[in-house]
Order: C-alpha cells, then sequence, then structure tokens
C-alpha cells in the first residue's frame, strides 16, 4: 500500500488556527493519508483529548499520529511522533538530555531533532546518539525548495534518519512537502517501523529525493545554491510574519504572500 504523508503539523491545542478535523479535511483533497502532529502539549486534560481525537479521526483510509514538539533549556527543539503517554517533562524547562532519557527508548515512537538548520551549534554528540533522526528539510525554515545541507551533514556523520516535514501552522502548507513509502496497512506502528528504517521518499512538485541515496555533485551544487538565496529571503519573512508587529495592511498582506510561497 502507496502512503502518503506530512509530518510535524500544529493545530488549534497548540499554536495553529486549524483544527484537527479540517486538517484531515485539507490533508485529504492534497491526496495525502497519514498526518504526523507536533503540538506543544504538557497539561495531561489536553494531552488526552488530542490523543483521543486524533484516534476518532483515523480509519482505514486515513491516519492521524498523535505528537508532541518540546523545547529544551539549551533551546533545541524536538519532536516525538506517536506519542502514547503524556511526557513527564516540562517544555523548556528540562535539558535535552533530560528528554533523551525519557523518550529515546521507547521503540514505538519516533525521536527527533526539529528544524536542525536553526542552530548556531548543534547537540552534544551525546544526545544525538540517543536520536532516530533530524529534521534536514523544514519548510518554515528551509523553504520547498530544497533540503538543507548543513542539518544533512549533521544527519550522515552521526548516522540519523535525515526527516523532511512541513512544520504547518495553517492549511496553506501542507501540500508543500511529503514523504512516500510503502506499508502493507495504513497501521501506525507499521509505519513508524518503515520511518525508522528510512525507507521513504521525500516529495515536493519539483522534487524527489531518497536520502538514503548519496546526493549527486549536480543536487548539492543546485542545493546549495538555494539555501543561500531562499534562505536569505526566508528567515526574515518568517520572523516578520509571526513577530506581531502592527504594520500597514498591504506590508503584511505582501510578506504573507511571500510566506506561502517560499
Amino acid at each position: 500500500m502507496k502512503i502518503k504523508a506530512i509530518a510535524h503539523v500544529h493545530s488549534l491545542y497548540s499554536d495553529s488556527f486549524a483544527s484537527l478535523p479540517r486538517i484531515k479535511r485539507e490533508a485529504q483533497k492534497y491526496g495525502i493519508n497519514c498526518v504526523f502532529m507536533a503540538d506543544h502539549l504538557f497539561r495531561l486534560d489536553d494531552f488526552n483529548k488530542f490523543v483521543k481525537e486524533c484516534g476518532e479521526l483515523s480509519d482505514e483510509n486515513f491516519l492521524m499520529v498523535p505528537g508532541i514538539e518540546m523545547g529544551s533549556r539549551e533551546g533545541y527543539h524536538f519532536l516525538v511522533y506517536n506519542i502514547k503517554k503524556p511526557p513527564l517533562l516540562e517544555d523548556k524547562k528540562s535539558s535535552a538530555q533530560e528528554m533523551c532519557d525519557e523518550f529515546s527508548n521507547n521503540k514505538d515512537s519516533i525521536f527527533i531533532l526539529a528544524h536542525a538548520s536553526l542552530y548556531r551549534q548543534p547537540p552534544k554528540a551525546e544526545v544525538l546518539e540517543q536520536l532516530d533522526g533530524v529534521e534536514v528539510w523544514n519548510t518554515k525554515y528551509d523553504t520547498k525548495f530544497a533540503p538543507n545541507l548543513k542539518a544533512l551533514k549533521l544527519a550522515k556523520a552521526h548516522k540519523l534518519i535525515p526527516f523532511a516535514a512541513v512544520d504547518a501552522h495553517g492549511r496553506f502548507c501542507l501540500k508543500r512537502l511529503w514523504l512516500e513509502l510503502e506499508a502493507q496497512r495504513l497501521d501506525r506502528d507499521e509505519i513508524v517501523g518503515v520511518l525508522k528504517r528510512g525507507d521513504f521518499k521525500s516529495v515536493t512538485e519539483s522534487l524527489f529525493i531518497n536520502f538514503k541515496e548519496k546526493l549527486t555533485p549536480k543536487q548539492e551544487i543546485s542545493f546549495r545554491r538555494r539555501n543561500r538565496f531562499y534562505g536569505s529571503v526566508r528567515y526574515p519573512v518568517c520572523a516578520f510574519v509571526r513577530s506581531g508587529f502592527s504594520f500597514p495592511g498591504p506590508v503584511i498582506k505582501l510578506c504573507q504572500k511571500m510566506f506561502k510561497w517560499l
């Protein structure tokens, strides 16, 4: 069975304006049949409601996998996909190592360093060794045009699975980048197993990449150029759109259009 999945999606349970049912409707419009959620959830009541609703929205044709995003004391963000128990730690108050101690040994979930291109210095080697993967392509920060080569190099150096994700906070991000994989059925644990082996491809409307294969010299040159050009535009636009400052309406609309295009 061919699975078309998107990863790192936020909902109304944290800092997005899209409800879980709306995310499902929008995803299905684009032929996506699996969504990996990544909300900021540390209250027990919210967590239980979130996991329950993800289960209620899943059926034989669609799978919504509960997950969380956490921020460590050092400023690193981590993703845990297919989480089944509420986290014991508090967001941004725990160290990266404490998060590893809680999540790295869980065979049912995927433990990932989020948007790795943002950090000036990567986590310590002893932290990286306990991860399943690294988010080397995040369309919110790296754009939909290319993965980040620095983050990809980090993943390869530590033999971690390179992941691609949309980091969606609204419905317009859902069709930017998806994962294609094969599985016997639309089952959470089976799909998680496939992803932990790295048996998937990262796909956009114009790119098709298998990170298990070495990039060609042509691809590296192209991605390096795209990183430099689009990244220099993307970061300021992203910061501007998220800033919350009061600017003239036409300026905000222009930046929102650029944000969506990038």
